[in-house]
């Protein structure tokens, strides 16, 4: 019995590429006579096919959703909303890209915040549904500054500490300015712990208006600020300088040097 097919989907799979001398039988309806059994062979259907596509001049300028008017050598076809046109590429090539006005009736991840206006930029902004608004550069810019837990543009100051009390400094706190506000106060600095740990560390202390007592820093062992004695001694005793200010820096295991310093500062 023959086997009869409709569609291309219904055909046997083949477990193997074609050859030239393989047969097919195919069914062929006469009207008036039915269906008779005719022998095809894959080189009948590679000429047939080939014959067709010649014959009808195929050309992408036939197909619907593609528009080549106007295309020059060395371009290509690029999609623009729903048609393929001619394009440039890069890769030797000038080619250019053009930002149109967003919105987002065109794209889904766009928060409209009005028409883009001259100076504005794109931020991705995830209040709500997140997406890209367009921005005034001034507005973005302050709200980096007022964002503390920004890392660009914010406030760069060096933190401030008050001491009322002796203190010792931890590593942790480099770069910190201590603000001696009490007369006579004893602050020690952190000890190396023998493999250049503190190496980098610097600390900034101030005497401030109305201190007029003795300040002193210190560091323990065999540690040297300046041209201290080993584990000596960095004071301001002059109860005038209330201004008085040292920043000391860490060089070398438990050495300490001074960077600046305003006033009388005398070691021991």
């Amino acid at each position: 019995m023959l086997n009869t097919y409709t569609k291309t989907s219904q055909l046997p799979n083949i477990d193997r590429s074609l050859i030239s001398n393989d047969l097919f039988s195919v069914a062929e309806y006469i009207v008036g006579e039915g269906y008779s059994a005719k022998k095809i062979s894959y080189n009948n259907i590679l000429s047939a096919i080939t014959y067709s596509i010649t014959s009808n001049n195929f050309s992408l300028s036939n197909l619907n959703d593609i528009d080549i008017t106007g295309i020059t050598n060395g371009q290509t076809i690029i999609w623009n909303n729903g048609t393929f046109i001619p394009g440039n590429i890069g890769g030797g090539g000038s080619s250019s890209i053009i930002f149109h006005d967003i919105n987002s009736a065109t794209h889904s991840n766009w928060k409209a915040n009005g028409s883009l206006l001259n100076g504005q930029v794109l931020s991705y902004n995830t209040t709500g549904t997140a997406g890209w608004q367009n921005t005034a550069l001034s507005t973005l810019f302050n709200s980096f500054v007022s964002n503390s837990s920004t890392t660009m543009f914010k406030d760069q100051r060096q933190p401030v500490k008050y001491v009322s009390s002796n203190y010792t400094c931890p590593a942790t706190e480099s770069g910190t300015t201590y603000r001696v506000t009490t007369n006579d106060l004893t602050i020690k600095l952190p000890t190396d712990n023998g493999t250049n740990s503190l190496t980098g560390v610097c600390f900034t202390f101030c005497k401030v208006i109305g201190n007029t007592g003795v300040a002193t820093i210190t560091i323990s062992g065999a540690g040297y600020i300046a041209d201290s004695i080993a584990g000596g001694t960095i004071k301001n005793n002059t109860s005038s300088e209330t201004y008085a200010n040292i920043t000391l820096q860490n060089v070398n295991l438990n050495s300490w040097i001074v960077t600046s310093a305003h006033g009388s500062w005398v070691t021991a």
